[in-house]
């Protein structure tokens, strides 16, 4: 009577093991976690933004007074100097510097100079199509200048399958 027990017992768990597989090949276990994410977060409640963080955009005022965007790099190298000297800890960009500019290296140099003088307090960023086994395709680092020991990051934005983005890559 034990041994049929037994029998039963495996076979239940093995049809709840493939049962467990099937339901997350098709994506309802991932679907099932991505709502819980959500749940949690909204159970924590929402998080007050340090007033020590300040976003500098370009807007309508920045385009009329310096003209239309793409800017010359010493533009940019003119911001990481104000900033720096205004105290900041970082100044983290969110446009990508991926070649040099053709019609003026020394607007590129400046920005490398004021990079370099910051002290590695800039973030610069990156872009990449998709990672495969570890392996980041059409690879688009910034300037050498601006990566040459200093931090950068990622502009990447990867969706979940529910076209909501809850995770961020932080590295390769």
């Amino acid at each position: 009577m034990k041994q049929k027990a037994n029998r039963i017992s495996a076979l239940i768990v093995a049809i709840l093991c493939l049962l467990v597989l099937g339901l997350d090949l098709a994506g309802i276990l991932a679907s099932l976690e991505y709502k819980t994410i959500d749940w949690r977060f909204k159970l924590r409640g929402a998080r007050k933004i340090p007033n020590t963080v300040m976003i500098v955009d370009i807007n309508e005022e920045a385009i009329a007074e310096l003209g239309r965007f793409p800017w010359p790099r010493a533009v940019h190298a003119q911001l990481v100097n104000r900033l720096i000297a205004a105290g900041a800890k970082t100044v983290a960009f969110d446009i990508l510097f991926p070649e040099p500019d053709k019609t003026n290296l020394a607007s590129d140099a400046a920005l490398v100079a004021a990079t370099r003088r910051a002290n590695k307090k800039v973030v610069h960023n990156s872009f990449f199509d998709k990672i495969t086994d570890g392996v980041a395709f059409n690879f688009s680092p910034p300037l050498p200048g601006l990566k040459q020991d200093n931090p950068f990051g990622f502009a990447n934005v990867f969706m979940d399958s529910d076209g909501f983005v809850r995770k961020i890559k932080l590295q390769m």
